[in-house]
């Protein structure tokens, strides 16, 4: 085999390498950041429905709610969902529940659920912890 050649099958495998490399680490971000487990929890009594003034990621300034508050899963497992409302007429009001879609890194996806429409296994975590 002629030193060009193997050049060539190195470069190749060298790419391939880097490609599968590279479409784990993608398929690994994809899953902590938009993949979720349904948590539910109660907006604090205390919440607040002014918007205010925050920073986006570049640098930009805009109004929002901020919702930060601790959501449970059915086993009982604790995190604590974050995301903002930037309208004020579909904001969410002190005691409501919430149904959140959490992955890893952020809170996907949040919808306003009926008390019933929460597992009693979570309502008691609910209860015994809503602020």
């Amino acid at each position: 085999m002629t030193n060009k050649k193997k050049m060539t099958i190195g470069i190749v495998a060298v790419v391939v390498v880097l490609g599968v490399f590279g479409i784990i680490k993608g398929k690994e971000y994809y899953d902590n950041t938009y993949v979720g487990e349904t948590y539910y929890g109660q907006i604090p009594s205390n919440q607040s429905l002014e918007p205010q003034e925050l920073v986006g990621s570049t640098g930009e300034n805009y109004s929002a709610i901020d919702y930060t508050f601790n959501v449970y899963n059915k086993e009982g497992k604790e995190v604590v969902a974050s995301f903002e409302k930037d309208d004020v007429n579909n904001a969410y009001k002190p005691n409501t529940y919430i149904m959140v879609e959490q992955s890893k890194t952020r809170t996907v996806y949040d919808k306003e659920v009926s008390r019933e429409d929460i597992p009693k296994d979570v309502l008691k975590y609910i209860d015994k912890n809503h602020k």
